[in-house]
């Protein structure tokens, strides 16, 4: 598995923390919306015109796309040894993008993957049973 993840430059976190907050928490809106079978004829009419293509098209695309909502990042944005670990997923990632030349130098994603803010705001969206995981 690779992971998308919202890369925030730090100054940026620092100062606007509150806004980043607000970036992350629409996120996780739209995750709980695009989950909502209601909501599935209008997903895949937004999102396959930012694609050029068909809601029909999209919709084998959409099926084998996992995105991490609240719950889905209080569960993934930990350390582990599996790929359910977005750390461990992005070591891996590294890892071959070194033996395959990809680049040269290991990218650190443990020096930059920071789940802080993600967890922050998922604790204050997610149900109550999805906190307690």
């Amino acid at each position: 598995i690779i992971y998308d993840v919202l890369a925030v430059n730090p100054k940026s976190l620092a100062e606007r923390r509150g806004d980043w907050e607000k970036v992350v928490e629409v996120w996780y809106q739209v995750v709980d919306f695009l989950g909502e079978e209601k909501n599935r004829t209008e997903a895949l009419q937004i999102m396959s015109r930012r694609v050029s293509l068909t809601p029909e098209q999209y919709a084998p695309l959409l099926g084998g796309t996992f995105l991490l909502g609240a719950a889905g990042n209080l569960e993934h944005y930990q350390v582990g040894t599996t790929l359910k670990s977005i750390f461990h997923s992005s070591q891996m990632v590294d890892s071959f993008n070194l033996e395959n030349a990809v680049y040269k130098v290991s990218q650190k994603p443990e020096a930059y993957l920071n789940a802080d803010l993600a967890v922050a705001v998922a604790k204050k969206h997610a149900p109550a049973a999805a906190v307690a995981k």
